[in-house]
């Protein structure tokens, strides 16, 4: 069932016993994914009440329904991505059963229907969208618009404001998020001035690429890492790599125990003294995180085999090259591995944790991009390795990193502290 569906059952259930549920929604996160998301909610006396994660009561102040990923694993200091875990929001809507409209009609000729539906009202304040933030601007038009980036397309209309003597005033919006004030003109979005990220104390943090002044990035992502995979990345810690001379792994012996949070490739070096027929790797008993791949080396060659392994099925995709499939791990404690032709030394272990595809990957081509009043290219580059370094790259940029082989999930980040931070 569609979660719109889902809550629209919800709250005509809710209504057909008396209680007063109302549709609340986002057209789309600022920060994560193509599409919103909506919930039923309770308005009482002004406030408005909602349930969340193990809650018996409604309460306010509840934030935002699905906006966290709740972190269950803690990081090591020197995790090398940035990991967000809150998904942002600009605005939030409240579906309606009467007519609403309340601003100057002349104005409803100027506004797209997604942000002057008469049947919707603005309920951002409502869960603490309290931010505001005046622009001056020297366009005549007579209303202008926020635009937050939409995963995978470009800028969305997520606001709109009539212009005030010198400019616009944006009220009860969301802070952290990069926004772009346009115009709009026979369907055309025209940009006025720079793009700027909305500080939580209200301050405008510009991001006009700075052309006399060029930096050097390494890029190994398209798109937000979030904490529901390094959640399930931190449960593959203490799971470790055997080798064995018997099909059974009795007395096997330990290559490598994983010891700290996976990244998405992990290089194991090994220097073993021994050969072995049968290899493994064995999943800690509380865990059924799928490995994506597995790859054994000795001698400069990829070892091959017969698959073997337990408590998983499809085994088989741990050792086909492909990152987008994975062995089905409905039981904790499974293992994978295979049986060698005849005993090899291990002398490299290379693994991968199941992820969302958004890695740079080997031999897609890539095209990095800055913004100013229009994306402009900084060439396009095929990956030979699981990161990508672009020289000459203008400071204070916006930047966006497409995939141009394949995927759609791609979203803006500033480079900052020799890391991307995604916006």
């Amino acid at each position: 069932m569609a979660l719109r569906d889902r809550s629209l059952l919800l709250g005509n259930a809710l209504r057909a016993v008396g209680i007063p549920a109302v549709y609340d929604y986002v057209h789309s996160w600022a920060n994560y994914s193509e599409v919103g998301h909506t919930w039923i909610a309770l308005p009482y006396q002004g406030k408005t009440y909602t349930l969340l994660d193990k809650d018996s009561v409604l309460r306010t102040g509840n934030r935002i329904d699905a906006s966290m990923f709740k972190p269950t694993h803690i990081l090591e200091s020197d995790y090398p991505f940035v990991i967000d875990s809150i998904k942002r929001v600009s605005k939030v809507w409240r579906s309606i059963y009467r007519f609403s409209w309340e601003e100057d009609p002349s104005f409803l000729k100027y506004i797209p229907w997604n942000l002057a539906n008469p049947f919707s009202v603005d309920v951002s304040d409502k869960y603490a969208l309290t931010s505001s933030v005046s622009i001056v601007s020297l366009t005549k038009a007579k209303v202008a618009y926020l635009c937050t980036f939409r995963t995978g397309r470009d800028w969305q209309l997520a606001a709109w404001a009539p212009r005030e003597r010198n400019g616009f005033t944006f009220r009860n919006v969301g802070h952290s998020i990069v926004y772009q004030l346009v115009e709009l003109n026979a369907g055309v979005l025209t940009p006025l001035g720079y793009p700027f990220i909305l500080r939580i104390d209200g301050r405008k943090v510009i991001l006009k690429p700075d052309l006399q002044t060029k930096q050097k990035v390494l890029l190994h992502r398209k798109y937000p890492f979030f904490t529901h995979w390094t959640n399930q990345w931190g449960k593959m810690l203490q799971g470790r790599f055997e080798g064995s001379h018997s099909s059974d792994f009795k007395h096997a012996k330990i290559l490598y125990t994983i010891r700290s949070t996976p990244l998405f490739q992990n290089i194991v070096e090994l220097n073993t003294d021994e050969k072995f027929k049968y290899i493994r790797y064995v999943c800690p008993t509380d865990c059924r995180t799928p490995l994506a791949e597995i790859e054994f080396w000795s001698d400069g060659q990829r070892l091959l085999g017969k698959v073997v392994g337990e408590k998983a099925t499809a085994l088989e995709n741990c050792f086909d090259s492909d990152m987008q499939t994975c062995p089905s791990c409905k039981q904790t404690g499974y293992w994978v591995g295979l049986a060698l032709e005849s005993p090899k030394y291990i002398q490299k272990i290379v693994y991968y944790p199941k992820n969302d595809d958004n890695f740079i990957q080997l031999r897609q081509e890539y095209e990095l991009l800055y913004y100013d009043h229009k994306w402009i290219s900084l060439g396009r580059r095929i990956a030979t390795n699981m990161s990508l370094e672009y020289d000459s790259v203008p400071e204070r940029s916006l930047l966006l990193l497409r995939n141009r082989t394949k995927g759609k999930e791609e979203r803006i980040f500033i480079y900052e502290g020799g890391r991307q931070v995604w916006m």
